[in-house]
């Protein structure tokens, strides 16, 4: 009987759609028709333009132009939720760092544990200089070369990077002049959004279209275009947290 009741029902219900003049479509976020999982995509629109704001009061300038939202979010959807939450944590400070640490009344000092470092921040994990950080970030780096081999990563790109994250690791100027002009306006954007930003998931936009010339000149399959910023964004934060894990 309350099976028949169901069929019933739901046979003689129909939902209802509020139509915007004569476009069949019914919802729109910044000029985008949403055809599907309407209430997410809203939560979405929301917590980023949150998001957005948040770090723009960091003095970083975070635009839907420099950062591809969408890939980042695809690669945040693959981790686990203790990688989640240690990512938040990371991104933002609330980890525990000497400066972290003596703030909050755990610490009477602000010392880095390995080399005895004053302030120690999340720069300063993955700046650190003490023999055994120096050991790890040789072998971290080899990974996360291997990471971008494995998703076809234009040479150029990943000596660029691979160059970038050296000289920003020994405190140095990282030169962002390159013969490839779209891989010298990647390295411009991602300095204008700080070197930091590039272990916490904030990859500059411009990369992705570097990468994606090389891969439209070689032919290669779309499955590996459409995947490339988020491999590497996980690829990066797998190097971040292996700098902290050590």
């Amino acid at each position: 009987r309350a099976k028949a009741e169901w069929q019933t029902t739901n046979s003689t219900q129909h939902r209802w759609e509020q139509q915007l003049g004569e476009n069949e479509w019914t919802v729109k976020l910044n000029g985008h028709h949403i055809a599907g999982s309407i209430d997410h995509n809203i939560r979405r629109h929301i917590r980023g333009s949150k998001l957005l704001a948040y770090w723009q009061t960091k003095k970083i300038p975070i635009t839907e132009d420099t950062v591809d939202g969408v890939k980042t979010n695809q690669a945040w959807q693959t981790l686990r939720p203790l990688r989640r939450q240690w990512v938040a944590k990371f991104a933002t400070g609330q980890i525990a760092t000497g400066r972290y640490m003596k703030r909050c009344k755990f610490w009477t000092h602000d010392q880095c544990p390995r080399c005895n470092q004053d302030n120690e921040d999340t720069k300063h994990v993955l700046r650190c200089q003490s023999a055994t950080a120096i050991e790890h970030r040789q072998s971290a780096r080899a990974k996360l070369q291997e990471a971008m081999n494995n998703c076809y990563t234009n040479p150029e790109i990943q000596t660029a990077l691979i160059d970038a994250i050296r000289s920003w690791t020994h405190d140095t100027t990282v030169d962002t002049h390159h013969r490839n002009p779209l891989i010298q306006q990647a390295l411009a954007q991602q300095q204008e959004l700080g070197w930091h930003s590039l272990f916490v998931g904030r990859l500059a936009r411009a990369w992705e279209m570097a990468q994606q010339a090389f891969l439209q000149e070689f032919r290669y399959q779309s499955r590996y275009r459409a995947s490339w910023s988020k491999k590497i964004t996980i690829a990066l934060w797998d190097y971040t947290y292996s700098m902290w894990d050590h």
